[in-house]
């Protein structure tokens, strides 16, 4: 009544005799401010999107919108709208499929930046970076009311976690991609540098790939977005072309952004930056857009920027994606400067343990618009992922040694009907309350 609801933890023995809450939920979204007062958002199943290290991630897999007002006191036609919005809200945003969670462990930075950035004494939505904080303004009530505790900042995004064994070395591999919250947007609608002079372009992707073998991480990170110059592409249906509508900006209007967009990456990612661009470079409107940033990264100097023109549709045109080797090729030696982020994982308990001295992060190679580098290792305090790594790791190994030879001797068994079947997701679980 009057918009009030009562947040309460899950008892760890379940509710046993007492009453049960109306809902139960494995996270909060936020709150959506609407006509008839609040809606609150909650993630109600969860499914295991990657164990690695001591924590765990989730994709957000269920949710549910409380109404917390009265919007059937509304007239006719704004219930019926705001019904539409809420439905929309759950169907295009929620039910997006693509919204990652960790209690433990703050996804929302790479590796490097929780080594060496990070103040983990601080609540996680704190911590949080601000672009790939997906609910942040929806959390804003929580954070005003000081409720840290029931803060748990989503990821919009992409997550996948690979265990495997190569030469009796177990490892696991994380790739985790952050979409910012800044100047999203859907194609032709947003493109290229926004009017604030902040040099933040549309569409910017985080893109980590987490190495774990024999006590030790190392990180890989790119970037991609949209090409930095200040350009537009209204949607023109009846045109055959759809690329054909590109409008850059004229003079220096169409360029004015592009330095402080380098100027973010060098400050944010480090002094060794690579910009590949993947436009059409011999064909259609996308050839204004490729001239104009070789000519302002070429005016800023190699010393900044290695700029590396590869026209994909051209080199990879009919599905030949194994030719994506020739960029690769071309930015050998860069690849080799950049490097990777390396750090030891200390045992549970132990003190943390610094990065490795001229470690550093990496290159990039985006979709269709631009790529960068990443940052060398900064002093301060260290080791963000934990524990207890190397006995799972060991036991891992021995576990699937052990199923080898097992195999080996074993005789050959009738393969097993498989129906009637059903293929249930890994890690599925109901919704116990955080």
């Amino acid at each position: 009544p009057d918009g009030a609801c009562a947040l309460v933890p899950r008892p760890a023995g379940g509710w046993g005799g007492g009453r049960p809450p109306e809902h139960e939920a494995v996270g909060i979204v936020g709150l959506l401010t609407l006509a008839s007062g609040a809606y609150l958002m909650l993630v109600i199943n969860r499914k295991r999107a990657a164990r690695a290290s001591g924590y765990e991630i989730w994709q957000a897999t269920g949710f549910e919108v409380i109404a917390l007002g009265e919007p059937h006191k509304l007239p006719g036609r704004v219930l019926r709208e705001e019904r539409e919005l809420v439905r929309g809200v759950k169907k295009h945003i929620l039910g997006c499929r693509c919204l990652y969670l960790s209690y433990e462990h703050d996804i929302t930075h790479t590796a490097q930046r929780i080594a060496t950035r990070v103040q983990r004494a601080q609540p996680l939505w704190r911590r949080a970076e601000p672009r790939f904080f997906f609910n942040r303004h929806a959390v804003e009530p929580l954070i005003s009311a000081c409720a840290d505790r029931w803060v748990l900042p989503l990821l919009l995004g992409f997550v996948h976690h690979h265990e495997g064994v190569l030469n009796g070395r177990a490892f696991d591999v994380l790739t985790i991609a952050r979409r910012s919250s800044r100047r999203a947007g859907v194609r032709f609608h947003q493109r290229g540098l926004g009017g604030s002079g902040c040099g933040e372009v549309a569409h910017l992707v985080e893109s980590e790939q987490v190495l774990l073998c024999m006590g030790r991480l190392q990180s890989h990170v790119q970037l991609r977005g949209s090409i930095p110059l200040t350009w537009w592409q209204p949607p023109q249906l009846m045109v055959a072309d759809p690329h054909r509508s590109i409008v850059l900006a004229e003079g220096k209007a169409g360029v004015a952004g592009c330095a402080a967009h380098v100027s973010w990456l060098l400050d944010e990612y480090g002094p060794e930056l690579s910009v590949v661009s993947l436009v059409n470079e011999s064909k259609g409107a996308e050839i204004a857009l490729g001239h104009a940033l070789a000519r302002e990264l070429t005016r800023m100097g190699e010393a900044l920027v290695t700029y590396v023109p590869f026209d994909f549709h051209a080199v990879c045109s009919g599905g030949r994606l194994e030719r994506i080797s020739l960029l690769l090729e071309q930015l050998g030696e860069a690849l080799g400067r950049h490097g990777a982020f390396e750090q030891e994982l200390q045992p549970t308990g132990a003190p943390p343990l610094p990065p490795r001295a001229g470690s550093a992060n990496t290159l990039a190679l985006p979709e269709a618009q631009h790529t960068l580098s990443a940052f060398p290792p900064r002093s301060g305090s260290a080791n963000s992922l934990a524990a207890s790594h190397d006995g799972r790791m060991a036991e891992r190994t021995a576990t699937e040694r052990a199923a080898k030879s097992r195999a080996r001797t074993a005789p050959p068994s009738p393969p097993a009907s498989t129906a009637g079947m059903e293929e249930k997701g890994e890690g599925e679980e109901p919704p116990p309350t955080p």
